[in-house]
C-alpha cells in the first residue's frame, strides 16, 4: 500500500506555462485520491495537536471538513495554544484563523 502511495503521489506531471513538471510533494489537486489524503493527514494533524495540548486548552467544539476547522474556544488563550500546537506538527502544514467578529448566533425556523 505505501509502495502505491508513493507511485502516485511522485509520478503525477503536468504543464505550465508549456514547461513540464513532475510533482514532488504532497497530493495533486484534483487527483481522485486528494480527498482520502487530506482526511488522513487533517486527522493525523488534529490527533498530534490535541496529545500535546492539555485538556484545558483543547477546543469545546472541533468540527472538520476536509481542510478547514471550527472550532470554538472558552477564551482567547487557549485558542492562542491550540492554534501554536497545531502550527508545530508538520513544517509543510500551516493553518490561518480567521476569528468570529459578531458573536452571535443566527437560528433559522424551518
Amino acid at each position: 500500500m505505501k509502495k502505491l502511495l508513493e507511485w502516485v503521489v511522485k509520478t503525477t506531471m503536468f504543464q505550465f506555462n508549456g514547461r513540464f513538471y513532475r510533482q514532488v510533494d504532497s497530493v495533486a489537486m484534483g487527483s481522485p485520491i486528494a480527498p482520502l489524503m487530506a482526511d488522513v493527514c487533517m486527522n493525523y494533524v488534529i490527533d498530534q495537536t490535541l496529545a500535546v495540548t492539555p485538556p484545558e486548552y483543547r477546543p469545546d467544539l472541533l468540527c472538520c471538513y476536509v481542510d478547514d476547522l471550527f472550532l470554538l474556544f472558552p477564551n482567547e488563550d487557549s485558542l492562542n495554544r491550540f492554534f501554536t500546537n497545531i502550527n508545530s506538527v508538520h513544517r509543510n502544514i500551516v493553518l490561518t484563523k480567521e476569528l468570529e467578529t459578531n458573536n452571535c448566533l443566527h437560528f433559522l425556523d424551518l
